[in-house]
């Protein structure tokens, strides 16, 4: 699906994007055993992808509420735009 591992870290995949406005950007895939965290403009093109090579548990992909034990939730920035803390 195009995603190659960071340097850094081998666990943190990443490959550019661009988003339908000419906003250039970088998708990321963390893995760590069997959590997966996708950060991408549209994330469920990639989780499909990764879905169509492993098995999900319970087939299920949705929106994180916690991830490596941290809790995670959408909020406004102070521009207004939504983003995860």
């Amino acid at each position: 699906i195009g995603y190659k591992p960071s340097i850094a870290d081998p666990d943190v995949w990443m490959r550019p994007a661009i988003k339908a406005n000419g906003f250039k950007y970088w998708e990321y895939v963390l893995c760590y055993v069997d959590d997966v965290l996708c950060i991408s403009h549209n994330p469920k093109s990639t989780m499909t992808g990764i879905q169509s090579k492993f098995k999900l548990k319970d087939d299920k992909m949705e929106e994180p509420d916690m991830y490596l034990g941290a809790e995670l939730s959408k909020m406004d920035n102070s521009l207004g735009d939504q983003c995860w803390a």
